[in-house]
């Protein structure tokens, strides 16, 4: 995992439960420990997960485009011949 303090409402991990789990609310308990309500395939989970368990969590970044990619896909949208949509290309 990157750190384990990019763990935030919204942060999607993996190996905290079987599957991708989805953080919907946290509480620390000083630096070391997090108290994470979570969200896999429609269940809702509770754990205190501790600074040290983090190296067997993934956190997943979830689908912003780079900063380049949106006004590279306009570029190809004004000198493409064919209908394109930036939306297309951005994904």
């Amino acid at each position: 995992m990157r750190a384990f303090e990019d763990i935030k409402p919204g942060a999607r991990l993996r190996g905290l439960d079987q599957g991708i789990a989805e953080v919907v609310q946290f509480a620390r308990f000083g630096p070391d420990a997090l108290n994470l309500v979570f969200r896999v395939d429609g269940r809702v989970g509770e754990r205190l997960v501790y600074r040290g368990e983090g190296s067997g969590f993934y956190l997943h970044t979830v689908g912003l485009a780079p900063p380049r990619t949106a006004p590279t896909a306009y570029r190809i949208l004004r000198i493409s011949p064919y209908p394109v949509s930036v939306r297309a290309l951005c994904a």
